[in-house]
């Protein structure tokens, strides 16, 4: 029984730490030939927008907004790729470590 309040212990650790790795996750998105960029972090933020002022002197709002949709949908699509190895790598460490944990518990 302490082993398993221990281990739900170190899987509350590698969460927080997760969740720091997370937030500084960056991945940029384009569309547009680079006129439009979006930025999202690893908890699917977006964080930062840059559309080129050629774009907003054209005033195509249609043209625009589909840009911009884009370029976000690209940068979570990606993140959503980093975050998913990153939540793998983890859970491999975690069937590891429960294979370990019940062979000693069997020993003893």
């Amino acid at each position: 029984m302490y082993m398993r309040i221990q281990n739900i212990t170190k899987i509350m650790a590698e969460i927080k730490e997760l969740d720091n790795e997370l937030r500084s996750i960056r991945v940029t998105g384009e569309a547009g030939g680079g006129m439009v960029k979006a930025t999202v972090n690893g908890k699917q933020e977006l964080i930062k927008l840059e559309i080129d002022p050629s774009l907003i002197a054209e005033k195509d709002r249609e043209l625009l907004e589909d840009l911009v949709m884009g370029a976000v949908n690209n940068a979570l699509r990606r993140a959503f790729e980093e975050v998913a190895e990153k939540i793998r790598s983890r859970a491999f460490r975690f069937d590891m470590q429960d294979a370990t944990d019940y062979e000693t518990e069997k020993e003893g």
